[in-house]
């Protein structure tokens, strides 16, 4: 689909959707940018009895809660099987995962003090949750999602968080 079209769909004009989205990338992954942005300042505002690992699987469960409609399925089918919208999506996790990683070492949590642990405890989490998403939508078994990330969750923190 082209901008064009998509404007003609939203019925705007494309320089009024261009003020908005400078790029078709920008506009298929607003959500992803809008989602990083949220957790982000949730990292940054949570409770002192909160821990970065509280606030990612508060985020990703409610994150797989979203993504069983049958728009959101093709959404990301689109964006999985687009290169340059997938190598955008890898920038965005990247940049999750330095988030996570930061947030791990200022709160020395257990395991985080270690720059190697918290690098390890970071890409788990972010990487294995977006490879359960992906796997799962492509697969069209989105009911099982919010499980499978909090699986994911439960054995990152068994793993590299006990002492």
């Amino acid at each position: 689909m082209t901008l064009d079209e998509i404007a003609e769909s939203a019925e705007v004009h494309k320089r009024t959707l261009l003020r908005y989205f400078p790029t078709k990338t920008d506009l298929v992954l607003c959500r992803y940018y809008d989602s990083l942005r949220e957790f982000k300042l949730r990292v940054e505002s949570r409770d002192a009895g909160v821990s970065a690992i509280d606030v990612w699987k508060d985020h990703v469960v409610e994150r797989a809660r979203q993504i069983s409609t049958p728009e959101q399925i093709r959404l990301r089918e689109m964006i999985y099987t687009d290169e340059a919208l997938e190598s955008a999506l890898l920038s965005i996790q990247a940049e999750y995962q330095a988030t996570l990683t930061r947030a791990l070492l200022d709160e020395g949590s257990p395991g985080s003090g270690n720059i190697v642990r918290a690098h390890v405890i970071a890409a788990s989490l972010i990487g294995a949750n977006f490879a359960i998403a992906r796997s799962t939508i492509m697969a069209k078994d989105t009911e099982i999602v919010e499980k499978r990330v909090l699986e994911v969750v439960e054995f990152v923190v068994a793993t590299f968080t006990s002492s």
